[in-house]
């Protein structure tokens, strides 16, 4: 008759901790996808600010209105470089969650940088620091 009330000691003491294990394992898959849904905005943002840059290319939402890298992605662009070619840089800081012990362990820096070069501005460029000679 002792073990009558064994079984709900033992649920009271175990099932806290599997609780608690499935909602980190809901929050740690929730902050990878969010963590990769902001590094392909930040990738499409970058080969948007390029193709301004460059003034080769444009991007253009579904209702006919023309995007920017700001529209985009909420992270920082920036651009450095000499006139034929380009650096485009981005970078935003994604943490898991805003306070607790989480938001030190769970925290990422999302960086990239995309290279944009004017291929006619480029061979203009080195036709006349390097001329051909003609025999």
């Amino acid at each position: 008759m002792g073990r009558r009330g064994s079984y709900i000691a033992e649920a009271a003491v175990v099932l806290p901790f599997v609780i608690l294990a499935i909602i980190t394992a809901v929050l740690i898959i929730l902050f990878f996808y969010s963590s990769s849904v902001s590094e392909s905005r930040m990738h499409m943002a970058l080969r948007c600010e390029a193709g301004q840059l460059m003034g080769k290319a444009a991007a253009f939402a579904d209702d006919g209105s023309r995007l920017s890298a700001e529209n985009l992605w909420d992270g920082s662009v920036t651009s450095s470089g000499p006139a034929p070619a380009k650096t485009v840089r981005g970078s935003k800081h994604v943490s898991m969650v805003s306070a607790g012990l989480l938001s030190r362990l769970g925290s990422r820096q999302l960086s990239g940088q995309l290279r944009a070069v004017d291929p006619v501005r480029a061979l203009q460029l080195r036709q006349i620091v390097y001329p051909e000679r003609r025999r």
